[in-house]
């Protein structure tokens, strides 16, 4: 249930970047993103009512316009602020005799054929659901995680229970309405929330089936049909999927819009061989998760701060998977479930426990027994191989013109700051805002090289829109996104500039510049974080180290208050130095609004001096999001790298190092000749003995 965020807006002219520091050895900049990961930032920006029970972002076709409104980013999550908060509302009943009875329909009229679901993806629905319910009572799939919440009613506390009951699924052949909405093209017809209200009465009561808080209906459409929800956004670029309520008492209808899905909404992984069944298969398990934590709006139960609910805070994060369905094709075949002997490729759910437990950045689990630290039959450890996955889009800003490209580039570590090789990575774009087409990406599939990063170029459409690239890894199921400002989009993009210094010299005085950070003109940017980074100039260059480069910052101008930035790390063997501003968990950046940093840094007098001419030092500086939920995040913004040289120490204190040594060579030899002295007194020498035949 979460929309897309609205990033962007401050225009600014993005120069050149020095390619040759993008050659350096790609293990300096591990460290780095780790650091910014383990911020964990939470939000601090709510959204509305209706955006909190959005149903799962849709990350596929592009093509009409995003509706206006509050919006969250799902893998970076801007707006996620764990951990999940009761409000007083009911869960839906699963402590009852009968548990939780799921009865999936689908909806495929018989009108002239128009309307038909593939072969295979009915059963495979099914097929899962019956699974679901067999399985009930186990703690090592995600539906476990559920048995964390809980509700109030006349002041008694009631624990979900992992009991769910397979309902017969039910065939609607009723002909579509029309007038409900108009179809986006390449759609046949387009159903409305209102006229899904009204077939749902229809079949529920014409089948006499029951309709209350221990029955949910997930409604699938088959391909060439479009769905609009009651806030206008439609699942055309809008939604994967959504669940609502409505009724009351025994007439209240628990349901959820489920259209067919083309593309963006799974994984890349079709361990069943059916890619839109499995990845609706991933969607049917979000809602339904969402559904029974959180069924009825605004009597809400259990969401974040935020209005985020359980499946939106780890929205395309998948967990490790188990293995491969095809030993032959691995790469699209992973699962990461094992459901009554039924293999699927799920996201996580948010767990309170985990999150507790390992911290942040750690809250998504794909089951309770991997939440409680326990390890489970066919994953070898608790511990995720992967623990992150950062994209960075250069430039994030290009013309609409049809041949501009720009370089998504995705890094993969683990938790010991080492990169993750040889894991397959799947991309998928689309419109996050405007009307029009995005352009094309060179690869949808990519693998890590030894460096941990996957790589591909996007190439601009004609269209003014602002498009979303959506990288998904399989090693440990993280999702990342980069967002891409096309034409006259391009002011609503986050900006980060520098003023950095070109000289230093070692031991001389600080030299002064300036950050600035703008935010969008129409949305807020939460969970923000500026980052400095120090590189190794030239390849050649010697290694300097954090505790050889002294920095102040300010953030109220040249001369307001300065404090200490921490730095860690050496440019030695092309890692990084690298430090972050501001306080641990992130600031939001207002609409419109810019923050102005002003630096002052200085070199140790022991800094080695630049070789020939060559720099020894680059300085860039960073603007990011990270997901405190699943500790993946995106680059916004980024500077222009500036090289630094390092000349011989600065001249007005070469004469100073000369007199220090001049003068410590005075006293050295003082302290010699005093010392000599006294050696001589308290051990006078003897004349030699007298020659006894003398």
């Amino acid at each position: 249930m979460e929309g897309r965020r609205e990033a962007g807006n401050q225009a600014w002219a993005r120069r050149p970047k020095s390619r040759s520091l993008r050659q350096l050895p790609s293990g300096r900049l591990i460290a780095a993103i780790l650091a910014c990961v383990a911020c964990g930032a939470a939000a601090s920006s709510p959204v509305g009512a209706a955006a909190g029970f959005k149903a799962r972002q849709r990350t596929g076709a592009a093509g009409s316009t995003q509706p206006a409104g509050p919006a969250v980013e799902p893998q970076v999550c801007s707006t996620c602020r764990p951990p999940l908060t009761y409000s007083g509302g009911p869960v839906m009943s699963t402590n009852t005799a009968a548990g939780l009875t799921v009865t999936p329909i689908f909806w495929e009229p018989t009108v002239h054929g128009h309307y038909a679901f593939p072969g295979g993806y009915e059963s495979i629905i099914d097929r899962y659901v019956a699974d679901v319910a067999a399985a009930s009572g186990s703690t090592d799939n995600v539906y476990s995680v559920a048995t964390e919440y809980y509700d109030v009613a006349t002041g008694v506390k009631s624990f979900i229970s992992y009991d769910i009951r397979a309902g017969g699924p039910v065939v609607d052949t009723d002909p579509f309405p029309g007038n409900g909405c108009r179809p986006a093209p390449g759609y046949m017809a387009c159903i409305s929330d209102a006229q899904l209200r009204t077939e749902l009465r229809r079949v529920t009561g014409n089948l006499r089936l029951p309709t209350d808080l221990a029955h949910f209906y997930p409604v699938f459409f088959p391909p060439g049909v479009e769905t609009m929800d009651s806030d206008g956004s439609n699942s055309d670029n809008g939604y994967c999927g959504y669940h609502r309520a409505f009724g009351s008492g025994p007439d209240q209808i628990v349901y959820a819009d489920m259209p067919y899905e083309t593309s963006g909404c799974d994984g890349g992984q079709a361990p069943n061989g059916n890619l839109p069944a499995d990845g609706e298969v991933s969607t049917l398990s979000h809602e339904l998760m969402e559904t029974i934590t959180d069924p009825l709006s605004p009597d809400h139960a259990w969401s974040d701060k935020a209005g985020n609910e359980i499946g939106d805070m780890c929205s395309q994060v998948y967990g490790p998977p188990l293995g491969s369905t095809n030993p032959s094709d691995p790469g699209v075949t992973e699962y990461n479930q094992v459901i009554n002997g039924g293999r699927y490729y799920t996201q996580e759910m948010f767990s309170n426990l985990a999150f507790s437990r390992f911290g942040t950045g750690k809250g998504c689990a794909l089951s309770e027994a991997l939440a409680q630290g326990r390890n489970v039959a066919g994953t070898g450890s608790a511990a995720p191989t992967v623990t992150f996955a950062f994209a960075d889009a250069d430039p994030t800003t290009l013309a609409a013109n049809g041949t501009s490209t720009a370089r998504i580039v995705v890094t993969v570590g683990n938790q010991g700051g080492h990169a993750v090789a040889g894991d397959h990575v799947h991309f998928s774009l689309g419109v996050q805002h405007g009307s029009g087409l995005c352009g094309h990406l060179s690869s949808t599939d990519k693998v890590t090289g030894n460096d941990g990063r996957a790589t591909v170029t996007y190439t601009a459409s004609t269209f003014k829109v602002q498009c979303w690239v959506l990288a998904v890894e399989a090693d440990g199921g993280r999702g990342a996104e980069s967002v891409i400002y096309q034409g006259s989009t391009r002011t609503n993009s986050p900006s980060i500039e520098a003023s950095f210094p070109t000289s230093l010299h070692a031991g001389g005085s600080p030299a002064t510049f300036t950050m600035r950070a703008a935010g969008p003109s129409a949305h807020p940017v939460p969970n923000a974080r500026v980052y400095f980074f120090i590189y190794r100039g030239t390849p050649g260059s010697r290694g300097v180290s954090a505790s050889q480069v002294h920095m102040w910052y300010s953030t109220t101008g040249p001369k307001g208050r300065f404090k200490r930035l921490a730095l860690t790390g050496s440019t030695g063997g092309g890692r990084v130095i690298d430090g972050s501003i501001g306080p641990q968990s992130g600031e939001t950046m207002e609409p419109g609004s810019a923050k102005t940093m002003t630096f002052r840094v200085g070199l140790a007098w022991d800094v080695p001096a630049s070789k020939t001419a060559g720099p020894l030092l680059a300085f860039e500086g960073y603007l990011d999001q990270v997901n405190s939920a699943s500790g993946s995040g995106t680059t916004l913004a980024e500077t222009t790298a500036s090289r630094v040289r390092v000349p011989s120490a600065a001249p007005s204190n070469m004469l100073m190092y000369v007199a220090i040594g001049a003068g410590a060579l005075v006293i050295v030899l003082a302290v010699l000749g005093v010392l000599l002295r006294g050696r001589r007194k308290g051990h006078p020498e003897q004349p030699p003995p007298a020659d006894a035949a003398a």
